[in-house]
């Protein structure tokens, strides 16, 4: 089999792929004469190379940011190779990146800190412990929230000591004469929570000739 294809062929073939709608890219016929010698007789034959459709339109990109690939197609088919024309020569697929801008990070909290010194021993104190907001990037939101949390601390009862009330009036002098003991009291309020009782004497008493203690009477 040999290929030749004279000026003269050449025109008849691009009127033949005229006629038959077979074009080529660019204005090239895609239509071949191929001079076929089978058993001793020569015949000749036409043959039709592939030509690529219209690419489609680009497809959607599966992402709004962060960056993906969108792609258009094409099919051997404008016309397709037929009597044994060649294949169309290049891709079918082209792919392109899209949306590459990043995308929006929002802003995210630490770990709480750990909480802060008790401002009182017991009788509920307060305290506190704070956190950091780690900033936004590309136009994400700010975190949501307060940076720092106060609690309750040492809640417990604190001691109540026990209190002495006053001294109570001097008691009446027993004697009118000879020297007599007056004495006074006082009440202890009992303590609570585990605080201490009362320091000291609940009664005092007071002898006639004793310095400290004399009250005189009659």
């Amino acid at each position: 089999m040999c290929l030749c294809q004279s000026h003269e062929d050449q025109d008849r073939l691009w009127r033949l792929s005229s006629l038959l709608g077979h074009h080529g890219q660019n204005g090239v016929a895609a239509a071949v004469l191929k001079n076929v010698v089978l058993h001793g007789r020569r015949f000749r034959t036409i043959s039709f190379n592939g030509s690529w459709s219209e690419w489609s339109p680009y497809g959607t990109c599966n992402q709004s940011c962060g960056g993906d690939v969108e792609s258009r197609f094409r099919t051997c088919t404008n016309p397709p190779p037929q009597h044994g024309g060649s294949d169309c020569e290049g891709e079918a697929v082209d792919s392109r990146p899209c949306y590459t801008h990043q995308c929006p990070i929002d802003g995210v909290w630490t770990e709480w800190s750990v909480w802060g010194g008790c401002s009182k021993s017991c009788g509920n104190g307060t305290h506190t412990r704070t956190r950091t907001c780690v900033p936004p990037k590309f136009g994400g939101a700010d975190c949501e929230g307060v940076d720092t949390e106060t609690g309750v601390c040492n809640s417990h009862h604190c001691p109540i000591d026990g209190v002495w009330s006053d001294w109570s009036e001097w008691s009446e002098c027993p004697v009118t004469c000879g020297g007599g003991i007056q004495v006074w009291s006082r009440v202890c309020t009992p303590p609570q929570c585990n605080g201490k009782w009362c320091e000291g004497h609940s009664l005092e008493n007071q002898t006639y000739n004793i310095v400290e203690d004399v009250l005189v009477c009659h």
